[in-house]
């Protein structure tokens, strides 16, 4: 479902008056199609309520990242990222407080998943994204979240031993097309080409 967002950005950047190619279109839609795929016979369950709750947190996401590629931010990217994770974390932390949740006791592999999360998964990849979000056409910041998908089940498969299919394999050729389709119509439009 966060996957929709590069769709909504570039509903968002259509809706702003920025003409966006068809090339661009196809590029987002074969990043779908390349979700879909890797979610190809998944039988989790879903929940309406959850389901929603994300579509929205998608949709609100993307309207961020518009709006983010034209306001004033601060001229130093890692002020910029450090406000965003900071209120972010310190709104987090306080829901969660509201809502009763406590840490009792931490495991070793949970502590070194936080970390992880903390140093590669926030700070390094917001620093990355927020690049990219003043650098080049929110059709192509947003289209990291094509990849999310496919690193966390490479890494499943690398730590964890899970199973790596010959759907898994197609809907990751199909999803770093759309990225590099996303990369090359957007430096076209620029004129980079």
């Amino acid at each position: 479902m966060v996957a929709t967002v590069p769709l909504f950005a570039t509903i968002f950047a259509a809706l702003a008056g920025r003409r966006v190619a068809k090339g661009e279109w196809f590029a987002v839609a074969l990043g779908l199609v390349g979700i879909v795929l890797l979610n190809h016979g998944d039988p989790s369950p879903s929940s309406t309520y959850g389901t929603l709750a994300i579509l929205c947190a998608a949709i609100f996401w993307a309207g961020g990242v518009h709006l983010a590629s034209r306001l004033p931010q601060p001229s130093d990217l890692l002020m910029s990222t450090a406000l965003q994770i900071g209120l972010g974390g310190l709104i987090a932390t306080g829901i969660a407080l509201l809502s009763g949740e406590r840490l009792t006791h931490v495991s070793l592999g949970a502590g070194v998943s936080f970390l992880y999360l903390m140093l590669i998964g926030s700070m390094a990849t917001y620093v990355a994204y927020n690049f990219l979000i003043r650098n080049t056409s929110t059709i192509v910041a947003t289209s990291c979240l094509y990849v999310n998908p496919v690193v966390a089940v490479m890494l499943g498969a690398l730590l964890l031993g899970e199973l790596v299919t010959r759907w898994t394999v197609i809907a990751t050729v199909v999803i770093l097309l759309s990225v590099a389709l996303s990369f090359w119509f957007d430096y076209r439009r620029r004129g980079l080409l």
